[in-house]
């Protein structure tokens, strides 16, 4: 799994997460530049849907646990935001 960092550090930061029959930029690369002037966007790219990691995707529990651990590491465990096509994703992130 990758994650792909715009805006300026300090924004707000809102988490942009593709469905799993897509891509972070097949869903989001239309919107980012403009979302990217006021807030921090960090989409995530999926083990298997994205062409510059080579993982194989095996469970949606793996990109839970995953992206929940980049949370905590990156952003002290806060977000302003999270948008998203992945409805068991959105369920689970909603605490943050």
């Amino acid at each position: 799994m990758q994650f792909y960092e715009f805006g300026k550090e300090g924004n707000l930061t809102a988490l942009l997460i593709h469905g799993t029959a897509s891509s972070w930029q097949g869903e989001f690369a239309e919107v980012i530049d403009g979302l990217a002037e006021d807030y921090r966007i960090i989409c995530v790219g999926f083990d298997g849907h994205d062409k510059n990691d080579h993982n194989t995707f095996r469970h949606i529990n793996d990109q839970i646990l995953g992206i929940e651990k980049y949370i905590k590491e990156h952003y002290n465990g806060h977000l302003y935001g999270v948008y998203g096509t992945c409805r068991r994703l959105q369920n689970y992130l909603r605490r943050f």
